[in-house]
C-alpha cells in the first residue's frame, strides 16, 4: 500500500503544480494583452516634410542636387521639444545654430516636437509655420510640461519609423543654445571611440551634463514643484544615470 500511496501523492503534487503553472501562464497572457491594449502609438498631425527636400548652403547641398556635400560621414536629427505656442523660441533657434545643416563632416536636421494645442489661434499659426518651414512634428497628445516625456517618445517613435537606420538621434529642449563646433567634435570623438574600443554601436553622449544619483522631487508645493514625481510613478530614492 505504501508505494501506491506515494505514487498517488506524487500524482496529486504534479497535478497541483501543473494547474499552478497553467494559471500563472494564463494570468501572464492576460496581463500582456492588457498592456498591448493600453499602449497607443502616437498619431501625427504634422510631419517634418523638409527633411526629405533638397537644401543648399553655398555650394553644399543635400540629396541629388547639382552639388553634393563631400566628406559627409554621419547624419543626425535633433528632436527639439517645444510648446505649441513657443513661436518666438523656435524662430530664434532657426536664425541661430539650427540654421546650420552641414557642420564638420556631418548633416544635422532639426525638428520641433509639439503636442496638440487646445487654442484654435495657436493651431492656425502652427499650420502657417509648418507650411513655411516644414520642421514641425506634432503628435496627437498633450502639450503641457507635465507630459513632456510623451513628446520625447513621440519623436523617438517617428524617427525609428521614418528615418534611415544609420541616422544618429538626439533630443533636447527649446531653451538651449548649441555650440555646433563643440557638438561636431563630440560626435567625431564618439566615432573614434567606436573604432579604438571596438564598440558595436554609437555611444550615448550627454552634451549638457549627466545626472548621477539625483533624487526625485517629492514636495508638491516646493520650489521645484515643476519636477514633482509621485511615488506611485517612481518609487525609488534616486534616478538611474541620465542625460540632462
Amino acid at each position: 500500500m505504501a508505494p501506491r500511496r506515494k505514487s498517488f501523492a506524487l500524482f496529486i503534487l504534479l497535478t497541483i503544480a501543473f494547474i499552478s503553472i497553467y494559471r500563472i501562464g494564463v494570468e501572464f497572457n492576460e496581463n500582456s494583452k492588457r498592456l498591448r491594449v493600453g499602449y497607443k502609438k502616437p498619431t501625427y498631425l504634422k510631419q517634418p516634410w523638409y527633411l526629405f527636400k533638397h537644401r543648399c548652403w553655398h555650394k553644399f547641398c543635400t540629396g541629388n542636387s547639382s552639388y553634393s556635400i563631400k566628406n559627409v560621414s554621419w547624419n543626425m536629427v535633433i528632436m527639439v521639444k517645444s510648446s505649441a505656442n513657443s513661436f518666438i523660441r523656435r524662430d530664434v533657434l532657426r536664425r541661430s545654430w539650427a540654421s546650420l545643416f552641414y557642420v564638420e563632416g556631418g548633416n544635422v536636421s532639426v525638428v520641433f516636437v509639439v503636442g496638440k494645442s487646445v487654442a484654435r489661434k495657436t493651431e492656425r499659426r502652427l499650420v502657417e509655420e509648418q507650411a513655411k518651414y516644414g520642421d514641425i512634428l506634432q503628435f496627437n497628445g498633450p502639450d503641457d510640461y507635465r507630459n513632456i516625456a510623451l513628446k520625447t517618445l513621440a519623436g523617438m517613435e517617428w524617427a525609428s519609423v521614418y528615418l534611415p537606420e544609420k541616422f544618429l538621434y538626439s533630443s533636447m529642449d527649446d531653451d538651449f543654445m548649441v555650440d555646433m563646433l563643440k557638438f561636431s567634435k563630440a560626435i567625431r570623438t564618439g566615432f573614434d571611440n567606436m573604432t579604438k574600443k571596438n564598440w558595436f554601436e554609437y555611444p550615448l553622449i550627454c552634451m549638457f551634463r549627466m545626472g548621477v544619483d539625483e533624487k526625485p522631487v517629492r514636495e508638491k508645493g516646493g520650489l521645484y514643484q515643476k519636477w514633482y514625481i509621485d511615488e506611485s510613478l517612481f518609487k525609488w530614492p534616486v534616478f538611474p544615470r541620465y542625460c540632462h
